[in-house]
């Protein structure tokens, strides 16, 4: 079984984390399942049910910067214990680069940077948000954006043109979605169980229009 890592705030009704379930419920869970690292200690609207469903909830030290350091001791600890996880998907806008960076200082070989927004919000955390924004390219393996304009924002131009990050819509009614499932867990190298969530894909959505390399 290949187990992905999602990194979200915590998991309330927000767009992201609705969006996350989405894909959750449609998944084959017998070869694949979600973990979710949250990030604040209010309990979450869907964690009943990504119980309900076999996924995990770990809960992270927090993104303040004087956590920091501790997070890359946490982010370590973690994957070095739960071997089953494969791939890291991160999704909290420019701190998202805390659980990447510490994946990446882990030598965790699947760091998913999503992005999400065209712009941060003004505050007094601006200034931290801005530089480790600018550290995210860095620190993951593959981009993905819910639009261009996201993509550019988050990620260096010249990337999201050569073709290095994966446009993801939210929603799960189309064979596009299904085959962004698969992408998920591409680098993790289990082909047999990649074809099979494939086979599976090809059923609940129709036709999937391309194919990856493993």
């Amino acid at each position: 079984m290949i187990r992905i890592l999602q990194s979200v705030s915590n998991m309330d009704r927000g767009g992201i984390e609705t969006m996350l379930m989405n894909y959750y419920r449609h998944l084959d869970r017998d070869q694949f399942q979600f973990d979710f690292l949250v990030n604040k200690e209010k309990p979450g609207f869907f964690d009943d049910e990504v119980r309900s469903l076999g996924g995990r909830i770990f809960m992270g030290p927090g993104l303040s910067p004087l956590k920091y350091p501790e997070y890359l001791r946490y982010m370590k600890t973690l994957l070095e214990r739960e071997k089953e996880i494969k791939v890291l998907h991160a999704h909290n806008e420019a701190m998202e680069f805390y659980a990447l960076n510490g994946a990446k200082k882990a030598g965790f070989p699947v760091r998913i940077a999503h992005a999400h927004n065209t712009h941060l919000p003004h505050g007094l955390k601006l200034p931290v948000k801005l530089v480790c924004k600018a550290m995210i390219p860095g620190a993951a393996t593959d981009y993905f954006a819910c639009g261009r304009e996201a993509g550019i924002y988050y990620l260096k131009r010249e990337d999201w043109h050569e073709g290095l990050a994966y446009l993801i819509q939210k929603g799960v009614s189309k064979s596009e979605e299904a085959e962004q499932l698969i992408t998920l867990a591409s680098k993790a190298e289990h082909t047999e169980a990649v074809s099979f969530l494939m086979e599976a894909k090809k059923k609940r959505f129709g036709r999937v229009k391309k194919t990856f390399e493993f």
